[in-house]
């Protein structure tokens, strides 16, 4: 180092300046290059090489350093999530798996309610695989911090966060979402729409929405039935289902990839489409262009539920509060219960409803491509396609789809008979006019015969005169 820097020395002073100036630069490009930056874009890494890490969008995923691989030993890593002022914080684990600890001493990953580790954490998580929470945050800022020690390690951790505006406790019960303006639901039971103004044709188009519904406290599951659907769908040749791109579709999957129950819909199915998974769930919007096509979006309901305890030794399948929906075991909302949605998918909700019960309108009973029966909460048939109207076979319970064709067919009958009839007596008429006509010219003759006889006359002589 002496040999190098004793050259430099005797440098002109304006060199030695150069020299140095140069020498900073290096230090700092590589310094740029290790990581270690400086700007507030960036994230601010630590001596461990985890950091701080920054989130500002309405939602987004945090991973564990090195993720989906092995995390390192001695980190401590911050990620900072900052929403809209007035909206709160949805956090979701989807894939958790740590070093095994005891109340974590070891490995840990700690939840605060704003952007400071020195309050009080609203959450603690360690040493689970199985158990994927969610946590609610009532602030527009959370801070979450990933600790490891020095011994054992393990894949970390995945989880998303959305922002929500805040719900007053009497909303938690029945909400309406929109799959491209809300971003999770998390009511006990609701209804989700393709757009505000369904079912006008003015949803986006050339998009793809998602909205997370998420089931909470002893409810772990949710239940989502489609009411109306009506998409562009393309006619492709060699395409094995329909609702593939590029037709237009709604999927229902769970938010965990070990869950493997999926629905895809794109259009009204004979039976309504329904699905029930044990997770919370995305749903997710996908369109295509159709500017001058009307295609009214789509309708859909959930609701959240727990399977039902069928074993000897429960006193009863559900909770106090909850209803029991015989058939497919699982226990709802108690609440849910007559209030004029099929919420079990078998209307067994629906069903010895007291007095005051109001049977909803058909609009909200049956979609427009539907024919309603008349018989609400008729588990085998309360809807059937239009299609199936008046097609010599019974579809509904009630055998209305074909007793209006019936009504219309003797009417026609009837009809029919009636011209039957009037054209009859004409014929009638016609010939009666006919023979009585023939028979006055008979008698004209014979009398006219009779009197040239009487005259003297030959009738013969006359009649071939007058020819």
């Amino acid at each position: 180092m002496a040999s190098i820097l004793r050259p430099m020395l005797s440098c002109h002073g304006d060199t030695v300046f150069t020299m140095l100036l140069i020498i900073s630069l290096l230090l700092t490009v590589s310094c740029f290059e290790a990581g270690y930056s400086t700007s507030k874009d960036s994230p601010d890494i630590g001596d461990d090489g985890c950091g701080t890490t920054h989130f500002t969008s309405d939602s987004g995923e945090i991973l564990s350093p090195n993720y989906p691989r092995i995390y390192p030993n001695d980190v401590t890593c911050k990620y900072v999530i900052t929403v809209d002022a007035g909206f709160s914080i949805w956090l979701k684990f989807v894939e958790v798996s740590m070093e095994t600890s005891i109340e974590c001493e070891s490995d840990s990953i700690t939840v605060y309610e704003g952007n400071r580790s020195d309050d009080s954490p609203i959450a603690k998580l360690c040493d689970f695989q199985l158990s994927r929470p969610a946590i609610l945050i009532n602030s527009s800022q959370a801070l979450v911090v990933f600790q490891s020690n020095n011994i054992g390690s393990s894949t970390g951790f995945r989880a998303r966060y959305y922002s929500f505006r805040p719900f007053l406790e009497e909303q938690v019960k029945r909400q309406t979402y929109h799959v491209c303006q809300d971003i999770v639901g998390m009511a006990l039971s609701g209804e989700v729409v393709s757009h505000s103004n369904y079912p006008g044709n003015d949803y986006p188009t050339d998009v793809t929405c998602d909205l997370a519904i998420d089931p909470g406290g002893r409810f772990v599951g949710v239940f989502i039935t489609f009411f109306d659907v009506s998409l562009k769908v393309f006619q492709v040749e060699n395409q094995p289902h329909k609702c593939q791109p590029p037709s237009e579709s709604v999927v229902v999957s769970s938010l965990y990839p070990d869950v493997t129950s999926k629905l895809t819909v794109c259009e009204n199915e004979v039976n309504r489409s329904s699905v029930a998974i044990g997770s919370t769930v995305t749903m997710s919007l996908n369109t295509a262009s159709h500017k001058s096509e009307h295609y009214r979006g789509f309708r859909a309901v959930f609701t959240q539920y727990y399977p039902a305890n069928i074993s000897y030794e429960a006193t009863s399948p559900c909770l106090v509060d909850d209803f029991y929906c015989v058939g497919v075991s699982r226990c709802i909302p108690g609440f849910l219960r007559c209030d004029g949605i099929n919420h079990c998918g078998n209307y067994v909700d629906e069903t010895n409803c007291p007095e005051e019960f109001q049977v909803p309108p058909r609009n909200e009973i049956c979609n427009p491509d539907e024919f309603y029966c008349g018989t609400y909460s008729d588990p085998l048939r309360t809807c059937v396609p239009k299609l199936w109207v008046c097609d010599g076979k019974k579809q509904c319970s009630s055998g209305a789809d074909e007793k209006s064709c019936q009504i219309a067919v003797e009417s026609s009958l009837s009809a029919k008979a009636m011209v039957g009839v009037v054209l009859g007596l004409l014929q009638v008429v016609v010939l009666a006019a006919f023979i009585t006509r023939y028979c006055h010219g008979k008698q004209r003759k014979k009398k006219r015969n009779r009197v040239l006889t009487n005259t003297g006359y030959d009738a013969i002589a006359v009649e071939t005169t007058e020819n």
